[in-house]
């Protein structure tokens, strides 16, 4: 970092200020925010504090305009680095946090995946009646427990990824480079891949479970998306890249790299649009009862897809929402991500 020329000059007349808000920050009191926050407010680089290396990545990127990440220093997730984001740093300046423990898997070809442990929990699952822009198959909601900890990745498993396991990349959406999801890709393909990388990493890697799925989207939430109910669709672009018809989507009608939007508690991206997601799951009606780490159906005609993509309108987006199609069907807007049992291979 200490050789590019990028950002240079961007605090031109304004060493001074700087040089006095970084004296204030280290002469202030911090908050650190709740454990299991995706990453701590201003924690560029992700090593769990707040520092003066934090402060040298939102300089060099400091102007950016459009298309900035949180690696970056945008912080708000507004998509530009500017001052709001300076506050937020300093703000943090000199925080600690814990984050959840990871996995990361290695893909091959020197390509790695992050993999992040979702604990043990009880959750509603479904929308319940009252849901705004609900859909019948949505109900009824019901209790559902995941008895085990598992870990899910972090974000839609990329071309990149699906390149390095399986030897090829069957993407139509290329514009945006390796690192946005992998798409048109069946049920079928999920599965060859993650029984591939299964064999290759002595893990067990899977599609997650409609349950698993909606339970790591929400991370404790109860609202329509992760973050809130968002009655107007006004924030969600911060969050999703979507396609609305009516030009409120942000997609531009194509894929984007993972992990550019803003995390959920857990610190998983992208659960809401880009591509959809495959499930392991059978589609079928949802039962009333209880139940504890439920499978779906015992057959069926076709496989659940979640999460809505780039072509989707907002409402397919929430966490609720509900997809199918037949598990060979493979299009530019299908995709997947993955889940590690516990433990080595069955």
């Amino acid at each position: 970092m200490g050789s590019s020329n990028q950002g240079k000059g961007v605090f031109s007349g304004r060493r001074a200020r700087w040089a006095m808000a970084i004296s204030v920050c280290l002469l202030t009191t911090f908050v650190v925010p709740a454990i299991g926050q995706a990453w701590g407010p201003g924690d560029a680089d992700a090593d769990a504090d707040v520092d003066l290396d934090d402060f040298v990545i939102l300089k060099t990127n400091f102007g950016t305009t459009a298309g900035a990440t949180w690696a970056m220093g945008d912080f708000d997730g507004d998509g530009d680095v500017s001052l709001d984001d300076f506050v937020i740093l300093k703000n943090n300046f000199g925080a600690t946090y814990t984050y959840p423990d990871e996995l990361t898997l290695d893909c091959g070809g020197g390509v790695m995946m992050r993999l992040v442990r979702i604990p043990a929990g009880t959750f509603m699952m479904g929308s319940p009646t009252t849901e705004v822009d609900r859909y019948s198959n949505e109900g009824p909601q019901h209790q559902v427990t995941i008895s085990q900890p598992f870990d899910m990745g972090v974000c839609e498993v990329t071309q990149r990824q699906y390149q390095a396991v399986m030897g090829t990349n069957p993407s139509y959406c290329m514009s945006s480079g390796l690192d946005a999801p992998v798409e048109t890709v069946s049920w079928n393909n999920a599965v060859a891949f993650c029984q591939t990388l299964s064999q290759r990493t002595g893990r067990t890697v899977m599609l997650p479970t409609e349950a698993q799925w909606e339970y790591a989207c929400r991370a404790g939430s109860t609202t329509r998306f992760y973050y809130g109910d968002d009655p107007g669709y006004t924030l969600l672009r911060n969050y999703a890249w979507y396609g609305d018809y009516d030009g409120s989507g942000n997609s531009g009608y194509e894929t984007h790299v993972v992990g550019q939007t803003t995390p959920n508690a857990w610190g998983l991206y992208d659960m809401h649009g880009n591509v959809w997601e495959w499930c392991n799951d059978w589609y079928g009606s949802y039962a009333s009862a209880n139940v504890v780490d439920p499978q779906g159906p015992a057959s069926g005609s076709y496989r659940v897809l979640r999460g809505g993509g780039w072509g989707s309108g907002a409402r397919y987006c929430r966490s609720a929402n509900r997809g199918n199609t037949y598990p060979a069907n493979a299009n530019y807007s299908l995709g997947f991500r993955v889940v590690v049992a516990p433990g080595g291979l069955d």
